[in-house]
């Protein structure tokens, strides 16, 4: 269904949502018309393939997504308010998967629409631009997560980015489960299980987190995820 939400709660956070804010006022026919708003899509579905053409430009609005090589090897995730991009536009197919890891919300703009777009509605290409750089600085922002040396930290980091970008904070009696299964957190952070579940034991006894079984939450009281920048 093609709908425009006026007051959608994650424009904020969305790589289109200064684009919807600006747009959706004017109910231009085009523009609504190319725009999917709202999609649903459940754990462990695709949202697309290796090797599938790129015929949208499509950011998440909510959950959290795996970018997969052609071997099911995890090479990335996605977090709201990001472009679910897959790879380098340029060369007109994605080159991961993009797998819902959890239950997700997204929205996507045709880019067939896009010139059409940008020849009736102002500023339309420089709107455009925009979600590009915020796609870059969000890589930039995960790039230097993995950069963290040491296997605690790097977690923590994890951690801290993934709340912040999903607007959860489980705090107290507040658990959520773990977006990812700890092996393919693991390779995501380039570390062993092993190392993975040292790191998880030391924020435990360190009483920064409560781990239970696939469900974590932020123990009151802790300031390590408060220490650590990422900007």
């Amino acid at each position: 269904m093609s709908i425009i939400h006026p007051s959608c709660q994650y424009a904020t956070k969305c790589a289109l949502g200064e684009i919807c804010s600006v747009n959706s006022s004017r109910h231009e026919p085009l523009f609504v018309d190319s725009l999917k708003a709202a999609v649903v899509a459940r754990r462990n579905t695709y949202i697309f393939e290796y090797k599938q053409k790129f015929k949208s430009l499509s950011v998440l609005k909510k959950g959290v997504v795996k970018l997969c090589d052609e071997n099911s090897n995890i090479r990335g995730v996605v977090f709201p308010g990001q472009l679910l991009s897959g790879g380098d536009f340029s060369q007109g197919y994605y080159s991961y998967s993009a797998v819902c890891a959890t239950e997700v919300e997204y929205c996507q703009l045709a880019i067939g629409r896009v010139y059409d777009l940008s020849q009736i509605i102002p500023d339309f290409t420089l709107q455009i631009l925009k979600v590009f750089s915020r796609t870059i600085s969000s890589k930039q922002h995960w790039e230097e997560c993995l950069m963290v040396p040491e296997a605690k930290l790097r977690l923590a980091a994890f951690l801290k980015m993934w709340w912040q970008s999903c607007g959860i904070a489980p705090t107290g009696n507040g658990y959520v489960r773990l977006p990812l299964i700890k092996k393919e957190l693991a390779a995501l952070l380039g570390m062993s299980l092993s190392t993975l579940n040292r790191a998880f034991q030391l924020l435990c006894d360190e009483r920064q987190i409560d781990l239970h079984k696939k469900f974590i939450r932020i123990l009151p009281g802790g300031n390590l995820f408060s220490d650590i920048s990422l900007s």
